[in-house]
């Protein structure tokens, strides 16, 4: 009996890590795509995020199945594009700096999730820069949800390449803790729950 018991658990543990793993995946992309899009107040500017919102989407749910040698022109040249096209640093106001910043962002983000996990390390440092703003004055007000968004598209893909360290959970922690009050209760709520999931796997692992 004992032998029946520790051969299934060898057969059934594999498949319930793969499961859990599947669930938590499942999560943060419904919380990326929740929280990573930008929203534009004037509607004269929101065909070009709708856009650009729809090719991260795109390259979120289509990970993994696109071939860079045959996709790489169709894929990310328009990315780049959008790039160079909102790669302004003077803005006119506070609406029109999150526009800028949140394009570039999602931008950078979409090319490192058509990228391969020895590049998308870079892509998604850029993406938080655009996000974050200038080195000796970071600013995300009012881009909490945002930024969110892209620390759990980071966690995810590091789970997917299976280098999900210790650090990135404590991380994620950190800035749940210290931006609380910015971050949409539900949000909060359904990043605390990676947050749990994360540290269940990293235990097992």
């Amino acid at each position: 009996m004992k032998r029946l018991i520790f051969l299934a658990l060898l057969v059934l543990g594999p498949k319930f890590g793969y499961s859990q793993n599947a669930e938590l995946i499942a999560n943060c992309e419904a919380l990326i795509i929740k929280t990573f899009q930008y929203s534009d107040l004037n509607p004269a500017y929101q065909v070009e995020s709708d856009s650009i919102n729809q090719r991260f989407v795109n390259a979120l749910m289509g990970r993994n199945r696109v071939n860079l040698n045959t996709d790489y022109n169709t894929e990310i040249e328009p990315i780049l594009k959008a790039i160079y096209k909102n790669s302004r640093s003077e803005y006119d106001d506070s609406p029109d700096m999150r526009r800028y910043k949140s394009r570039r962002s999602i931008c950078f983000a979409t090319v490192a999730l058509l990228s391969g996990f020895e590049s998308a390390d870079t892509f998604i440092e850029y993406s938080k820069s655009s996000l974050l703003g200038s080195v000796e004055t970071p600013e995300i007000k009012l881009l909490e949800n945002q930024y969110l968004g892209l620390l759990i598209l980071e966690l995810m893909l590091k789970i997917e390449g299976e280098r999900l360290s210790g650090s990135d959970i404590e991380k994620l922690k950190q800035y749940l803790t210290t931006n609380r009050d910015f971050i949409l209760p539900e949000n909060l709520l359904d990043a605390q729950k990676v947050v749990e999931s994360c540290k269940s796997i990293f235990r097992k692992s």
